[in-house]
């Protein structure tokens, strides 16, 4: 156990967290503020790096930085509110060595190297270090995932403290349903790979939004793509050129393909049907129809019959659910939750599960959001974006 101020002593935080010739692997930090990137992007130079990263999204937590990496596959980022003000850190080192701090040190340039801030450093086999994993653990399970809406107005609010406005305040935090949370996991890698084939989606599918463009992708990955190659390119060359090199051939023999005017019958069709002045007089045979646009249902069509189930259930229910997952004014992440949610209390649609309720709103508006099914998942492991 050791008492470390920075300001008074030629030693910082950052220095005592990362000993000269060690190599970080893992980096777990729960802190109020985050604004300095260089601890993380320490961790992630190691080939194994992991962060976990809690924070509260306030002033002068920084929204550039926080979208650099909480998309990343190898970075996990959730937020509490601003009633939250701890300052934990847990480093994981290669020789196995576990260091703890805890003190007034937040994750910016200040709390780390220059500001007079007092932290208690910790060895692994100490008691208090062991007591701060357990801590971390249950700030962990209190805080919610980042997602790109709660970013959008944490954004503006900064923006407006910037601008010395009165602030108008954060987005509050509201627990999610673990499908909905693993859904935010599923946007934020599809929106990595979005970005990484930014060029060769607009080259080659220009007329074609890029979730949708991926959708088909991902079936390419999953049933024509040899996972021994894709680890054998991924080890070899890394994510950005292997993900592009998949893309350029998946291209080329998607060139005499006719999925994609399937997908947009598809799409058509629910945006017809489930608008919302026509919702409202959605019939059972309706909602047949719609049900047979989503992959998880109309693959199964044979075996399962939920396209069946739900147009036997009670339309005015399906109605219900349809309407508030697709038109309620909330985050998508929030809509996915109650639906959820409801589905579990038993109060949802038969026939439409997990996997349609995480589809409905990708094939609706493809411009927005994307589809998540079997064939995406499997696609994002292969390809280790999440």
């Amino acid at each position: 156990m050791e008492l470390l101020t920075n300001g008074y002593e030629e030693r910082t935080l950052f220095a005592a967290l990362v000993p000269e010739g060690t190599s970080l692997r893992k980096l777990r930090v729960a802190v109020a503020f985050f604004s300095d990137k260089t601890l993380i992007e320490r961790t992630l130079d190691h080939p194994e790096g992991e962060v976990e990263l809690v924070v509260s999204l306030r002033y002068p937590t920084n929204p550039d930085s926080l979208a650099l990496f909480y998309r990343l596959p190898n970075v996990s980022v959730r937020w509490l509110d601003d009633a939250f003000h701890s300052k934990i850190y847990l480093c994981e080192y290669d020789d196995v060595r576990v260091a703890a701090a805890v003190g007034s040190s937040n994750l910016t340039r200040g709390g780390l190297l220059q500001n007079i801030e007092t932290n208690l450093l910790l060895n692994r086999d100490e008691v208090e270090a062991i007591g701060l994993q357990n801590h971390f653990e249950h700030l962990w399970k209190r805080s919610v995932p980042l997602t790109p809406a709660a970013l959008a107005d944490y954004r503006e609010a900064f923006r407006e403290c910037e601008r010395r406005q009165p602030p108008s305040g954060g987005p509050k935090p509201v627990k999610l349903h673990k499908e909905a949370e693993s859904y935010v996991r599923f946007w934020n890698a599809v929106d990595l790979a979005t970005e990484i084939l930014s060029e060769p989606l607009n080259r080659h599918f220009a007329d074609l939004p890029p979730y949708l463009a991926l959708d088909h992708f991902w079936y390419y990955i999953g049933d024509w793509t040899e996972p021994d190659e894709i680890n054998l390119l991924l080890e070899r060359d890394g994510l950005v050129p292997t993900l592009t090199a998949l893309f350029e051939r998946y291209a080329n023999w998607d060139q005499t393909a006719t999925f994609h005017d399937f997908q947009r019958e598809g799409i058509a069709k629910l945006q017809r049907l489930l608008a919302p002045a026509a919702i409202g007089s959605l019939t059972s045979e309706d909602a047949r129809g719609a049900a047979l646009c989503l992959h998880s249902i109309f693959r199964g069509r044979g075996r399962n019959r939920h396209h069946e189930k739900i147009a036997a259930h009670d339309i005015a229910e399906v109605r219900d659910v349809w309407n508030a997952l697709l038109h309620e004014d909330a985050p998508l992440e929030r809509r996915i939750s109650q639906a959820m949610q409801r589905h579990a209390n038993g109060q949802g649609i038969r026939g439409f599960g997990p996997s349609g309720i995480q589809e409905l709103n990708g094939w609706y508006r493809p411009d927005e959001c994307p589809i998540r099914n079997a064939k995406a998942d499997q696609a994002l492991g292969l390809l280790r974006l999440w």
